[in-house]
C-alpha cells in the first residue's frame, strides 16, 4: 500500500511540474509576443532583437552552469549516500541523536528556505510584467545579507501563507528529500537564469566598457570600474553565493537522511567520501564569502549617512582594513577545506570543526558589526567635523568634477547700487522672464481652478521656453509680420487619475474602455499674475459653450503659438493602466456641462490584435482574462500599454538612469 501511495503521490508531483512548466512556457511565449509587437509599433525592432539575443543567450548559459553545477552536486550525493561504504564503515564521525538530527535538519532546512525565498522575492521581481515595473539597473543586485535574512523571517511571521508553505516545505524535505532537492536544484537554474537575462543591460555596457580617466581616492580604481565592472561581479557573487550554498544544505540534508536515520532515531555518522564532499563544498561557500568581503570594500565608496555620501573616517580606517582582513581570512580558511578534501584527510571530529567555525563567526561579528559601530560612536561622533573634514573635501571635489564645475572661482559679490536703465534695455530678456511662480503654488491654483472633473489631476509642472507670436499693430498674429519672443513659461498637463473615479465607476470596462485619456493643459507666465493674485493663463480651461472641446487661449497670437489642435493625453505621468482603444464603446473626451462628450480613439500608437491567438497572448501577458469575454472589440481595437512616459523611455534604453523632473 505504501509503494502504492508513493507511486501515485510521485506521478502528481510529476502532473503538477508539467503543468507549471507548461504555463512558464505559454507566459514566455506571450511575453515575447507582446515585447515583439510593442517594439516593432514604435520602429525600435532592432533593439528588441539585441535584448532577445542577450537574454537567451545570458538564460542558457546560467540555466547550463547552474545546472551542471547543481545536478552534478545531487549526483555524487546520491552516490555517496547509498554506497556501501557509507553504509558498512566503521570510520564515520559526527553521529546525532535524533533530538540533535531534528535540530540540524530544520536547521538546514529553514536557511535554504529563506535563501530561496530571497531569491523567488528577486525572480518576481523581473518576472512582472514589464508595463508596471521600472527598468532602471540597480547598482548592485541585493545579496543574501543578515539584514535581508532578518526581512524574509519578518515576512514569514507577517503573512501566515507563508509559515504554511514554510511548514510544508520542512515537511516534504524530511519525507522526500532526493525528489524536493532535485526540484530545487531544476528550478533555482531556471531563476538563475531568469536573474542573469534581466541584467542584460549591464552585461552589454560591461563588453563597452570605456575608462573614465580618472581615479577614485580610495582605492586608486578607474572611475569605469564601478559603473562598469563592479555590478557584474556583484551578479557573479549572487550566483556563486546562492549556488554554493544551496549544494552545501543539499549535500548535508541528503547524508544526514539517508538510511531511514529519522525512523531509527540516530543519524550514525558521515563516511569518509561524505565528508569530503561537505569539505569542498563548505570551501567552496567560504571563497565565495570571502570574495563578498572583498566586494563589499568597494561598497564603502556608496556608504550614505547623514554627514556626507561616500566613504568616511570609520569607513575608510576600519571597514576598510578589516573588510580585507576578513576577505582574506576566509580565503585562506577556504582554501585548508578544500585541501582536506583534496587530500582525504579524516577530520579529527565535529567539535574541533564547529569551534573553529564558531571562532570565525565571532571574529566577522566582532569585526564587521560591533568594531565600526564602536569606533564612530565612541571616536568620530564626539568630534566629528574634525574627523570627516578631510573625506568632505573628497566628496565636494569628485562632486565638481563629475558636474564638470573644477573651474569655479569662487568670490564675494558685493552688492552695488549702481543699476541703470542702459543695463536693463540690455537685458530686456532676463528681466521679463524673471520667475515669479514656482511649481508648488501653481499646482495648488490649477487643482481649484482648471481641474474641472474629480478625476482630472495636474501630476506636475515644468518649466519651459517657447517662441510666443506677439501682433505688431496693425497687423495679424498669423500674418509673416507678426514678431516672436521666448517667454519662460510653465506648462501642466492635464491628466486622468483612474484613482479618483468614484468607486461605484470603477468597472472593467470605465478602466480600459472608457476613462482611457486625460485632456489639455495649462501654460503659464512665470513672472507675472492676475489682479487678484492668481496665476495667469495662457491657456486654459476645455473650451466654453461656443466652442466645446477647444482649448482657451489668451489671445490669438497664443493660439497660433502653441499647437493645440490634439489635446488627449493618452501618455503621461499617471497612465498607469492598459487601455484598449477603437473598441464599441466610445471613450469619455471631456466633460461639457453636466454631460459629458465621447469620442473614438484616431491615433497611430497601439498594437493591433485582429486574432483570437493574439487575444489570448495579450489576456495572458496583461494577466487579465476579461480580454478574453468581452464582446467590445473590433478588428480595428487597439491595446496600448506601457504608456508612462519614463517607463517607455526606460524600455527602449535601460542602460540609462532617469531623473523623474528636469532640472533648469
Amino acid at each position: 500500500m505504501s509503494i502504492k501511495i508513493t507511486r501515485i503521490s510521485g506521478w502528481m508531483l510529476k502532473g503538477l511540474l508539467l503543468l507549471f512548466g507548461g504555463w512558464v512556457g505559454l507566459d514566455i511565449l506571450a511575453k515575447g509576443f507582446a515585447e515583439y509587437s510593442w517594439f516593432a509599433s514604435l520602429g525600435y525592432l532592432s533593439i528588441f532583437k539585441t535584448q532577445l539575443v542577450a537574454r537567451i543567450g545570458l538564460w542558457l548559459l546560467a540555466l547550463l552552469v547552474t545546472g551542471i553545477y547543481l545536478g552534478g552536486n545531487l549526483v555524487f550525493a546520491h552516490r555517496w549516500r547509498n554506497s556501501a561504504s557509507a553504509a558498512r564503515s566503521a570510520k564515520t564521525s559526527g553521529g546525532l541523536k535524533l533530538s540533535q538530527l531534528l535540530v540540524a535538519v530544520g536547521g538546514m532546512s529553514l536557511v535554504m528556505a529563506g535563501l530561496l525565498t530571497h531569491l523567488g522575492q528577486l525572480i518576481g521581481q523581473f518576472w512582472q510584467s514589464p508595463t508596471e515595473i521600472v527598468t532602471t539597473l540597480p547598482r548592485a543586485l541585493p545579496q543574501f545579507t543578515g539584514d535581508a535574512a532578518l526581512l524574509v523571517v519578518r515576512n514569514w511571521l507577517q503573512k501566515p501563507w507563508q509559515l504554511l508553505l514554510l511548514s510544508g516545505f520542512l515537511v516534504g524535505v524530511s519525507l522526500y528529500p532526493g525528489l524536493v532537492l532535485a526540484v530545487i536544484a531544476g528550478s533555482l537554474s531556471l531563476g538563475m537564469g531568469l536573474i542573469l537575462s534581466s541584467q542584460w543591460p549591464a552585461v552589454l555596457v560591461w563588453l563597452r566598457a570605456t575608462p573614465f580617466g580618472s581615479q577614485d581616492p580610495l582605492f586608486a580604481k578607474d572611475l569605469g570600474f564601478y559603473v562598469f565592472t563592479l555590478p557584474i561581479w556583484e551578479l557573479l557573487r549572487l550566483w556563486l553565493t546562492a549556488t554554493s550554498v544551496i549544494a552545501l544544505i543539499s549535500a548535508v540534508l541528503l547524508y544526514l537522511l539517508a538510511d531511514n536515520s529519522l525512523s531509527q532515531g540516530c543519524f550514525r555518522g558521515f563516511s569518509p567520501q561524505q565528508q569530503s564532499h561537505l569539505l569542498a563544498l563548505s570551501g567552496i561557500v567560504l571563497l565565495a564569502l570571502g570574495w563578498g568581503f572583498w566586494l563589499d570594500r568597494y561598497a564603502l565608496l556608496y556608504s550614505a549617512r547623514d554627514i556626507l555620501y561616500g566613504a568616511g573616517y570609520t569607513d575608510a580606517t576600519i571597514k576598510l582594513p578589516t573588510g580585507t582582513l576578513l576577505s582574506l581570512g576566509t580565503a585562506v580558511l577556504g582554501l585548508i577545506f578544500l585541501g582536506r578534501a583534496s587530500l582525504f584527510q579524516q577530520p579529527r571530529g565535529p567539535i574541533l570543526l564547529c569551534r573553529l567555525l564558531a571562532a570565525y563567526l565571532s571574529i566577522v561579528f566582532v569585526a564587521g558589526f560591533l568594531l565600526p559601530r564602536g569606533v564612530q560612536s565612541l571616536w568620530v561622533e564626539p568630534n566629528e567635523l574634525a574627523r570627516e573634514t578631510p573625506y568632505i573635501k573628497r566628496t565636494i571635489q569628485f562632486t565638481r568634477r563629475a558636474f564638470d564645475l573644477e573651474t569655479i572661482e569662487a568670490q564675494t559679490f558685493q552688492p552695488q547700487n549702481n543699476l541703470t536703465a542702459q543695463a536693463l534695455s540690455q537685458n530686456d530678456s532676463t528681466i521679463q522672464n524673471i520667475r515669479l511662480w514656482d511649481t508648488r503654488p501653481l499646482l495648488e491654483a490649477n487643482r481649484q481652478l482648471q481641474r474641472i472633473r474629480p478625476y482630472y489631476e495636474f501630476p506636475s509642472a515644468d518649466v519651459d521656453r517657447y517662441n510666443l507670436k506677439v501682433s505688431p499693430p496693425q497687423t495679424q498674429p498669423s500674418s509673416p509680420q507678426a514678431a516672436s519672443v521666448k517667454r519662460q513659461v510653465l506648462i501642466a498637463a492635464r491628466e486622468l487619475n483612474y484613482e479618483n473615479v468614484p468607486p461605484e465607476a470603477q468597472t472593467w470596462v470605465n478602466k480600459h474602455l472608457i476613462y482611457t485619456h486625460g485632456y489639455g493643459f495649462t501654460l503659464s507666465p512665470v513672472n507675472t499674475s492676475e489682479p487678484s493674485g492668481l496665476p495667469k493663463y495662457l491657456v486654459k480651461n476645455i473650451g466654453t459653450s461656443m466652442d466645446e472641446g477647444t482649448l482657451q487661449t489668451a489671445t490669438s497670437a497664443i493660439q497660433a503659438s502653441i499647437p493645440i489642435d490634439h489635446p488627449r493625453i493618452y501618455f503621461g505621468e499617471l497612465t498607469n493602466t492598459y487601455v484598449m482603444a477603437g473598441t464599441k464603446v466610445q471613450e469619455l473626451d471631456y466633460p461639457s456641462g453636466n454631460e459629458n462628450q465621447y469620442n473614438i480613439y484616431d491615433g497611430s500608437g497601439g498594437i493591433f490584435f485582429p486574432h483570437w491567438w493574439q487575444r489570448c497572448l495579450f489576456s495572458l501577458y496583461l494577466k487579465d482574462w476579461q480580454l478574453l469575454f468581452t464582446r467590445d472589440f473590433t478588428p480595428q481595437t487597439k491595446v496600448i500599454f506601457r504608456r508612462q512616459i519614463q517607463q517607455r523611455v526606460q524600455a527602449i534604453a535601460p542602460f540609462c538612469d532617469w531623473i523623474a523632473i528636469p532640472i533648469w
